[in-house]
């Protein structure tokens, strides 16, 4: 389901470059074809000419996270960063050599 949607939101009609780690506003037109925009439904200030799909931050890998569900990818992130800093080697300079 999240790779299906990924790859429609990656074909979503897009008059600018997308930038991981941003938050874009995917909207509807009466035809039904949909494009993203910077701008969410509350900062169209009421006249928000399109239905509103969902907001969602591209990542860093191109996967697309749905704004409801940012506070759940961030603390995934997070876990998944402490197990890979607790099992990645010291640097170089802090390695014991034996001569």
């Amino acid at each position: 389901m999240t790779a299906k949607r990924d790859a429609q939101l990656h074909h979503a009609a897009c008059n600018f470059s997308k930038v991981p780690g941003h938050i874009y506003h995917l909207y509807e037109r009466e035809d039904e074809t949909c494009y993203f925009a910077m701008l969410s439904p509350q900062e169209w200030g009421g006249s928000c000419p399109h239905h509103h799909v969902g907001s969602y931050r591209l990542e860093y890998d191109h996967s697309w996270t749905p704004v409801e569900e940012l506070e759940r990818r961030s603390k995934d992130i997070e876990a998944i960063n402490r197990v890979i800093d607790a099992h990645a080697l010291p640097p170089p300079a802090l390695q014991h050599h034996s001569s």
